[in-house]
């Protein structure tokens, strides 16, 4: 259905805005009105989504275009049903009409309401030692608690605070990923960790997402974490170094076209015009431990066999300890050297 502000009565269209603009991971769908055609103004319910654990939830949100005063109504889920059906909420009792912040505040104390249930139910249903092991990981600020009960199933999110601007520099301050392990009491396979990461952060992990730590059978959630922040920290580090490298390459090799491979900042490849050569150069997993590897082949000259002239230089003199300027430097002479026998 159309979710635009636009649609909604003008009675509720302020309270809406303010939800939106609130930046706060809110989105809204399937809204409706619930006026009789004849007096209908437009929209006043929807399908609020919002996330715990890295995972959607959805309310139902009726509010009342006939009589905006009336304070907003909720249907949760099947599985909360009774969820504050006793609770006296304060900004139920001091909803404003006139203030169009008067929806964010109910949702917002709905929110910790529910996410404290969570909490508690999801303790409820756990073993003293895994009761232990949530009440250790608490210590890190943001720990999140999900329950799901069919089969049931204890959810943890811990966010990793790695600063994501030493990765993606125009990165928005709550840009944050998370670490989510799913515990089923009734299952043998023992806890599933996997990763939400937000969209900024994506294009850089494929292929150091297959090398974060895993999880063993006697591992503690704290001690898990730390060993997965460390991670993280020092992936952050190397890809930062990586793609200063490039950006290096970039500015000092004098070439007619190049393409860089953003994908963990492995590959730089170049063509250039005098002499007709391909240039590519690879930066191994393992680098700067281990030196980069080139290769360069000639458009139009030719080996005995007919083959495009190549040459792959896998090895030269090399320090893993050379910052970003002088590995640069370095291969540039190196390049220059090798692209006179091409001339």
């Amino acid at each position: 259905m159309n979710n635009t502000l636009a649609n909604y009565a003008p009675s509720i269209k302020s309270q809406v805005q303010s939800l939106l603009d609130a930046n706060l991971g809110f989105s809204i769908s399937n809204s409706a009105s619930g006026s009789h055609p004849s007096k209908d103004t437009g929209y006043d319910r929807f399908v609020l989504r919002h996330q715990l654990c890295g995972l959607a939830c959805e309310w139902f949100v009726i509010l009342n275009a006939q009589d905006p005063n009336t304070p907003a109504d909720f249907v949760f889920g099947p599985d909360d049903r009774d969820f504050c059906s006793d609770k006296v909420l304060s900004s139920r009792a001091n909803w404003d009409q006139g203030k169009a912040t008067s929806l964010l505040n109910m949702i917002l104390e709905l929110q910790q309401l529910w996410m404290a249930r969570q909490k508690e139910l999801v303790y409820r249903h756990a073993t003293p030692e895994l009761k232990f092991d949530f009440e250790t990981i608490e210590q890190v600020p943001g720990v999140e608690f999900l329950f799901s009960p069919s089969p049931v199933q204890l959810i943890c999110s811990i966010p990793l605070n790695v600063p994501l601007s030493k990765l993606v520099p125009d990165s928005l301050g709550n840009d944050k990923a998370r670490l989510r392990i799913k515990f089923c009491p009734s299952s043998s396979n023992g806890p599933v960790p996997s990763f939400d990461l937000p969209p900024s952060w994506t294009p850089h992990f494929p292929v150091g997402l297959k090398s974060i730590p895993k999880w063993t059978s006697d591992s503690m959630i704290i001690d898990y974490y730390q060993q997965v922040l460390t991670f993280f920290e020092a992936y952050c580090v190397d890809i930062c170094f990586r793609r200063s490298v490039m950006a290096e390459l970039s500015s000092i090799l004098h070439f007619r076209a190049h393409q860089l491979n953003t994908d963990f900042w492995s590959k730089l490849t170049a063509t250039f015009e005098r002499p007709n050569v391909s240039l590519l150069i690879h930066l191994p997993a393992t680098f700067p431990t281990v030196n980069p590897v080139i290769i360069i082949e000639s458009a139009e000259q030719r080996t005995l066999t007919g083959m495009p002239l190549r040459q792959e230089i896998t090895t030269m003199p090399w320090s893993p300890r050379w910052d970003p300027k002088e590995i640069s430097l370095r291969l540039k002479e190196l390049i220059n050297v090798k692209l006179a026998s091409f001339s």
